[in-house]
């Protein structure tokens, strides 16, 4: 049995298979390893001006150093039939990720991860005048547990008569100005990325900051959209952070609010009380002050230090002192152990996890933590025997200085979704 014929000789050799556009991807054994091969679509490998491009395609890309490339070999046989011998490896279109593991986009980091890889690859491909035309789901392979994507055939080193066959049942991820004359320019990847982020998030929540992206991106005509993927990805980045600013201030605006509410809940409604004045017949005098000789300088001479008649109490300004340190120092306490208290809460507020959730999952763990903050400072108060009101006034000083500091951080980090 010769090598053509060992290849073709049983299924039983072949283990899955995946549709590409290009042909069938498959693991097939030779010699008792497992190899990559891409058997190519006979229609295509009958059409000598398709292999020549293949040919082409092989040889720019053997010459790419990019992660994002998948490498390989382009053989023909002698029954007429072609194939690409492919890195070694286990690998996935990403059409077959999405219908198997539809989770993956929700995962953390994973969307982030893929999208800016694909960006990257496709600014890299543009600084040598190559596009890629079609970024499908089944154009796109993916290392098995890895979020990177990894490109095969480009479609602008094809002749423009052969992309209908190519992308027969894709058109729709293909530029418009690409199907009808076979040319384009980075506009027509941005249309194809555009449709790929639309097509992942057909079943899901896609991003506020990414709607406005991908919305200038599949625009029919190319001069509305980006001018290039790079523009794009920068658009998408700066949408991101503005999403992260505006959650920040709402966790801000979240924690003021509250602190709020807890200080008018806990603070004494007083009550306007209406004195009448009582009055006395002139006749009466003597009688009220019960002795004639009544001496008022007489009666409240003394030590001038024995009394404080400046205040509304009768302590004296020893005792005043002594309750006004205490006070001070009750304060002082509170205020220590209700930083370390507030801090700790804050930081799970300001996190990279929660920062980067979606506003449902953000809004209701915030809520437990802000309670888990009201709990402190009424059980700190308490301790301290600071009143309900004062205990309000200096927690709230403290958690907007330190609400403050962590937006700095936040912003100096730069926190993307």
């Amino acid at each position: 049995m010769n090598f053509e014929e060992m290849l073709n000789a049983s299924e039983k050799s072949v283990v899955g298979k995946e549709l590409l556009p290009v042909g069938t991807l498959r693991k097939q054994q030779i010699d008792g390893k497992y190899k990559n091969i891409v058997a190519i679509r006979q229609d295509l490998a009958d059409n000598s001006s398709f292999c020549a491009s293949l040919q082409e395609d092989q040889q720019y890309t053997s010459r790419l150093n990019m992660a994002q490339q998948m490498h390989y070999e382009f053989t023909s046989t002698v029954s007429g039939s072609c194939e690409l011998g492919l890195e070694a490896g286990s690998y996935q279109t990403l059409e077959h990720v999405l219908r198997d593991d539809p989770s993956v986009v929700a995962r953390k980091g994973f969307m982030d991860d893929f999208t800016q890889q694909l960006m990257d690859a496709a600014n890299r491909l543009h600084q040598d005048g190559v596009f890629y035309w079609c970024f499908a789901p089944k154009n796109i392979l993916l290392a098995k547990g890895s979020s990177r994507p990894m490109l095969l055939c480009h479609g602008s080193l094809f002749k423009p008569t052969d992309l209908a066959a190519i992308y027969q049942g894709i058109e729709n991820f293909v530029a418009p100005e690409v199907m009808q004359t076979g040319r384009g320019d980075a506009r027509s990847d941005v249309y194809s990325l555009g449709m790929l982020l639309q097509k992942i998030y057909e079943n899901g929540d896609m991003p506020m900051g990414m709607k406005a992206v991908v919305k200038k991106a599949v625009s029919e005509d190319p001069k509305a959209r980006y001018a290039t993927v790079e523009a794009m990805s920068t658009d998408l980045k700066k949408r991101n952070s503005m999403r992260q600013s505006l959650l920040v201030s709402l966790a801000a605006l979240a924690v003021t609010l509250l602190c709020v509410v807890v200080y008018f809940d806990v603070t004494p409604q007083t009550e306007k009380i209406d004195f009448v004045e009582q009055t006395f017949q002139q006749d009466n005098d003597e009688d009220w002050f019960g002795d004639e000789n009544f001496d008022p300088e007489a009666e409240l001479a003394g030590d001038p230090d024995s009394a404080n008649v400046d205040g509304d109490t009768l302590f004296t300004k020893d005792e005043k002192k002594r309750l006004d340190e205490y006070q001070a120092k009750a304060e002082d306490i509170f205020k220590k152990q209700f930083e370390r208290q507030a801090d700790r809460i804050l930081s799970k507020v300001y996190s990279n996890e929660r920062m980067g959730a979606e506003e449902k999952v953000f809004v209701a763990g915030s809520k437990q933590l802000m309670e888990e903050l009201i709990q402190q400072q009424t059980k700190l108060g308490d301790e301290a025997g600071l009143s309900p009101e004062r205990t309000g006034q200096l927690a709230n000083d403290i958690i907007n200085r330190l609400t403050r500091e962590k937006q700095k951080s936040l912003s100096k980090k730069g926190i993307q979704k």
